[in-house]
Formats: C-alpha cells, sequence, structure tokens
C-alpha cells in the first residue's frame, strides 16, 4: 500500500466510525468504553434499526465483536426458541384457540426442577418468558424433548443452535417424560410420548472450554471446564428472533397469528402484570419498560455470561438491540462471583439508554 494511500484510510476512519450509531453508543460512557476496548469482556452486541412504517422493514444493522462460532453460556436465551417450537406444535395440532384451556400433566420424575404439576400451560408460557422461570421452561421442554427440537430446528436452518440441556439437570442426554395437554373439561388433546435418552448435542464448533478452575461441591477442580454439551444459540439468531417476534412475525415458524400476537405480549410484559413481586426491569436490562415504548426482550444469565436482547418501539422509532458479555473476573466459574451488578448490569443499562436517546432523537448514522 502506498503511503498516500494508507493515510487517506486513516483519516476516513473516523468518519465511517461516526456515521455507525452503534460505534458512537459505545463510545458515550465510560462503562461502555471499558467494555468495548478490553478483550477479555468478550462483548459481543447487533443493532438493527427498522422502520415504523410499512410493517418494520429493516433499514440497517450493525455489529460489534459479533462472532457466530465463539461459545457463551446461552442461558435463559433459549426460551424464546423453545416457545416458538411449542406454539408451532399447537398451531399444528389446532389447538390455539384452547390455549387458556390446556393444563400440562407430566408423567414420572425429571432430573430438573420442575413447577408443581398440573399447571396451566399459558401460566408456564408466562413464567418462563416473563420472569424467566426455569422450572417452568423444564416442564414445557417435555412437551417436544431434545430429539424433536433439533430435528425442525436443523430443517429451519438452524442447524447451529444447540439446547440439549433442561435448566438445573446434570445428565447430559436424559430420557424424555410423557407429556399430556388436558383441558378444562378433563379431555386429553394432545399427547407426547415418553422416550430413551435423547442423542447427544454437543457444540458444534469444536470444544467449548472456559475457564481456569471450576467449583463443585466446594471442591476446586483445576483447569478448563468443558461445556461442549451445554446449551448454545447464537447472538445473530436470538437478534433475529426477537427482531421477529416484536414485530409479530415469527418467520419460518409456522405459528398462527393469534399465537404470535400472544408471544409478542408475554415479552413485552412485567412481572407485576402476571402477580410477581419482582422489579418491572427484573427482565429487562438494556431497555427498562415506560410509557409511549414497548419493549419486547429476553435476558439471560450464566457463568459469568450476562446479555439481554429487545425490540423496541416508540412513535418515531423501532430498533432490536442485542448484547452478551463475560464478567467473570477470577477465572474460576460456578463460585457464584461474577461481576454481574459491578459491570454487567451497569454496562446492558448504559448501552441500553444510550441508543434509545439517540433513536428518539433521530441520530440514524
Amino acid at each position: 500500500m502506498q503511503r498516500r494511500e494508507a493515510l487517506t484510510l486513516l483519516a476516513a476512519a473516523p468518519l465511517a466510525s461516526a456515521a455507525d450509531p452503534l460505534a458512537r453508543a459505545l463510545r458515550s460512557a465510560p462503562v461502555l468504553r471499558r467494555v468495548a476496548s478490553d478483550p477479555s469482556f468478550e462483548l459481543q452486541v447487533l443493532l438493527t434499526r427498522y422502520r415504523v412504517d410499512g410493517g418494520f422493514a429493516p433499514i440497517a444493522t450493525y455489529r460489534h465483536g459479533v462472532d457466530d462460532r465463539r461459545w457463551f453460556a446461552a442461558a435463559s436465551f433459549v426460551k424464546p426458541l423453545l416457545a416458538l417450537q411449542l406454539l408451532e406444535t399447537l398451531t399444528r395440532a389446532r389447538l390455539s384457540a384452547a390455549l387458556d384451556e390446556l393444563w400440562l400433566h407430566l408423567d414420572g420424575s425429571s432430573c430438573a426442577p420442575l413447577p408443581s404439576l398440573p399447571a396451566k400451560l399459558s401460566d408456564l408460557f408466562a413464567h418462563m418468558l416473563v420472569v424467566s422461570d426455569n422450572p417452568s421452561f423444564n416442564a414445557l421442554y417435555e412437551l417436544i424433548g431434545s430429539d424433536a427440537l433439533h430435528a425442525r430446528l436443523a430443517v429451519l436452518g438452524m442447524g447451529e443452535v444447540r439446547i440439549p440441556q433442561r435448566l438445573g439437570c446434570t445428565i447430559a442426554a436424559p430420557g424424555k417424560l410423557r407429556a399430556r395437554l388436558v383441558d378444562d373439561h378433563g379431555t386429553t388433546r394432545f399427547v407426547s410420548d415418553a422416550s430413551g435418552p435423547q442423542a447427544a448435542q454437543r457444540f458444534p464448533f469444536g470444544a467449548a472450554s472456559k475457564g481456569r478452575a471450576w467449583l463443585q461441591n466446594g471442591h476446586r477442580i483445576e483447569g478448563p471446564h468443558d461445556f461442549s454439551a451445554s446449551n448454545f444459540v447464537p447472538l445473530s439468531v436470538v437478534h433475529r428472533l426477537i427482531g421477529s417476534i416484536g414485530r409479530a412475525d415469527t418467520g419460518q415458524f409456522e405459528i398462527d397469528s393469534a399465537l404470535r400476537q400472544r408471544l409478542r405480549a408475554w415479552m413485552s410484559l412485567r412481572p407485576r402484570d402476571i402477580g410477581q413481586p419482582k422489579p418491572d426491569d427484573h427482565s429487562k436490562w438494556l431497555i427498562a419498560p415506560r410509557d409511549s415504548v414497548t419493549v419486547v426482550s429476553k435476558n439471560a444469565q450464566s457463568y459469568g455470561y450476562i446479555g439481554d436482547s429487545a425490540f423496541v418501539a416508540g412513535k418515531s422509532f423501532a430498533f432490536a438491540l442485542s448484547a452478551i458479555l463475560f464478567v467473570d473476573r477470577d477465572g474460576v466459574l460456578n463460585d457464584a462471583r461474577y461481576a454481574y451488578d459491578e459491570i454487567g448490569r451497569p454496562f446492558l443499562k448504559a448501552l441500553g439508554e444510550a441508543v434509545l436517546a439517540a433513536q428518539k432523537s433521530g441520530q440514524s448514522g
């Protein structure tokens, strides 16, 4: 490269960066600059802007550090995917109109925590999506199981996604329980049979090892921990799905209109809307609920990883924002010593507020 060409590129770089609203947001506060400039936080962020007329057509997407082949603890980011899969199942079984009169029954015992059963199906969806209740996720998981879930994801072009684990279960590939949906009159409307151990579903891009030590039952185990059999969803998939749900358009999933709207409504609720005594921002870390702004979102937190994905719409703007970062500072995983409160949530809040303020003011890049 000639010296003159190199100088021209260097001069143009700040202008290109200034035209990127995500890059601008990441420079707007000390905590944002600190995390964005330090590779140890493994920061990944996606921002998509939409038109507010004509069905929320996408305008542009901006990225920072996104790598679909990098493992991170998916945690509750898997819950919208399970919801989409199950709502498609209900649509195909012609049970959409019966959603609020169906009760979930499980036959047998699980390796993972479960709620009190039988439980109303719509309540399980609401608790899983609004307050991120893990037992509700585990109960709903038995309606489909790992084998059927991954077969459908492969057909939909999401073969890299892995959701083999119930949350809180230590068995790598447990069998599936028999699950039944029974209506208010006691009539069985849907049955998903039990099956033996499901096929192994490992991280598709090699080994997924993390940390310098692992704490188990009070004992320290030296060396990286192997997460290769854990759940995994690339952030770009989470971002695309939350954007679709926010627009009541579930893409490849064949879900009828009423259930698409119901899913969008669930993911915009506050805990108090379902009778849960938790703060309004309990599961909405990027953008807290507020008047005149719709926030459809799902957050995630596990093993030092913390993130949130949100579709946000106001009268004159609409965007989707997703972020994940790693805030373990000592390299010892499973010790409950993570900087969630000191770094993770302050970062997500500052990022969400910076992007929201820019979109409200019309700073679109």
